[in-house]
């Protein structure tokens, strides 16, 4: 599997990426995502695929498409890259379960490579980094306040649970 992800990374990031194969905004709290239209004001940031942001060119190309699963997974083995090389650059001596945590957070969130996560991993504080990982669980309203969301929170929960123990697990309640 592409993007230097093992088995068990790419298990966990399919779960929290599961494919929508049109173009949405992955702020908008729609659930199922709704297929985004031009004029429509974008709360997050436009997505397809299994989560994969989409540049202005990408945006020209995917408004009012569909893409087939094939092209959805081949989008999802490219994107992680980034993250990857990333964290293969940054974070030397991480086993194999750290690399696809902290590959699959920043898939997510990639600010957090550069926030306090980052550099108390850097550091090799894994206690403080696993405590500061736990902050990026914020989304906004639509009020366009800050709160927490539980889907953040149990994700933030499995790629913890990865990085200590090498499982991917996944929680579909509040825990």
């Amino acid at each position: 599997m592409g993007a230097g992800l093992t088995a068990e990374g790419i298990k966990l990031l399919n779960h929290y990426e599961s494919p929508v194969l049109f173009l949405y905004d992955d702020q908008a709290g729609r659930f199922p995502p709704q297929m985004w239209k031009p004029g429509t004001t974008v709360r997050g940031y436009l997505t397809i695929g299994f989560g994969h942001l989409c540049s202005q060119s990408d945006i020209k190309k995917y408004t009012g498409k569909t893409i087939t699963m094939s092209e959805a997974e081949a989008l999802r083995d490219e994107d992680p890259s980034g993250s990857a090389d990333e964290v293969y650059r940054r974070f030397k001596g991480l086993k194999p379960h750290e690399r696809d945590a902290l590959i699959i957070f920043a898939f997510n969130y990639p600010a957090s490579l550069d926030g306090s996560p980052g550099k108390y991993l850097r550091k090799g504080d894994y206690h403080r980094a696993l405590a500061a990982w736990m902050e990026y669980v914020k989304v906004t309203n639509k009020a366009g306040l800050r709160e927490v969301c539980q889907g953040l929170v149990r994700r933030r929960t499995s790629e913890i649970l990865l990085f200590q123990f090498g499982v991917a697990a996944w929680f579909q309640e509040a825990i």
